[in-house]
């Protein structure tokens, strides 16, 4: 099945289960609940306007795939969208880079247990954690 339509809320929740990360991606369009388990679907933001492939089981709609068809210049407020400030935008990218970096910092360390090894042990995760969020930020908040 397929949904066009503005993300309402976005929700990233992450958690262990039996020793397996995972990172779950929640989202609201036309009022209708959608979730993946895919971390690039993190990257999408609330006044996006998106496009949802999904198969629905039980009572969950699972997304199979979602990409931005429009970048959203707003921000639900309520049930009307207003335009956020540039402030509020550079604190945004800045929460969101941070966000996008982490979730990209623990699939690397889930795809090389020796990199975990080295950033964890050498106590090097926040500081490549700010780095990368930073470098993020920069790319992002350039005009």
């Amino acid at each position: 099945m397929k949904e066009v339509g503005i993300v309402q809320k976005r929700e990233v929740t992450s958690g262990d289960t039996g020793g397996k990360e995972w990172q779950r991606v929640a989202v609201t369009v036309n009022n209708k609940h959608f979730s993946s388990f895919n971390a690039a679907d993190a990257l999408i933001n609330e006044g996006d306007t998106v496009e949802i492939e999904y198969d629905t089981k039980g009572k969950y709609n699972n997304i199979k795939t979602m990409k931005v068809v429009e970048s959203g210049k707003t921000i639900p407020n309520g049930n009307e969208y207003k335009p956020i400030s540039g402030t509020e935008s550079k604190k945004i990218a800045k929460m969101n880079a941070l966000s996008n970096s982490n979730a990209l910092i623990a699939n690397l360390i889930a795809c090389n247990p020796e990199l975990a090894k080295k950033i964890l042990v050498e106590d090097k995760y926040i500081d490549l954690l700010i780095n990368m969020a930073s470098v993020l930020t920069t790319f992002i908040c350039e005009e």
